[in-house]
């Protein structure tokens, strides 16, 4: 094969909790203990729609604004500081790239997450395109992310 597409978030990323660790925190800063139903009850949210669902049932007085730049920022910091590659994942990449192969990220990540992870591991420049769902329109239940990575590396 002379051209390889990956996702990030578990399995290039080690990042599968990391939302949940930002829901933790963000209740747990606001003294509020996590009710053992409040991450299934958001993580088929949207994240506005996580964000009014958090608000209403706690009684916040934050925006709903507010409240997603918080989660922003949090997401930012730990994927630029704390998620961690997937076993032997730098160096499977790094094998394949000296095996001459392009290398390309589909994912659902924005660049405002997905660049401070891969700079963080040293392997940005590894890839030689990288493609969020945010380019497309749609998330991965759609083939568009993968299509358009593949027509970007020049592959069907």
């Amino acid at each position: 094969m002379k051209s390889y597409i990956f996702d990030l978030d578990g399995t290039l990323l080690d990042s599968m909790k990391v939302w949940e660790q930002i829901d933790v925190d963000f209740l747990t800063k606001r003294g509020i203990e996590v009710p053992s139903d409040y991450i299934n009850a958001i993580c088929s949210r949207s994240f506005p729609e996580a964000a009014k669902y958090t608000i209403d049932r706690f009684g916040l007085s934050e925006s709903t604004d507010a409240l997603l730049r918080e989660w922003n920022s949090m997401a930012i910091y730990a994927y630029g500081h704390t998620v961690s590659l997937k076993p032997y994942a730098k160096e499977y990449l790094y094998t394949l790239k000296r095996r001459g192969a392009n290398l390309g990220i589909a994912t659902s990540l924005p660049a405002v997450l997905y660049e401070p992870a891969l700079r963080n591991h040293g392997i940005m420049r590894l890839f030689d395109v990288i493609c969020s769902t945010d380019e497309v329109g749609y998330g991965k239940t759609k083939p568009d992310v993968f299509l358009l990575a593949a027509s970007k590396l020049g592959t069907d």
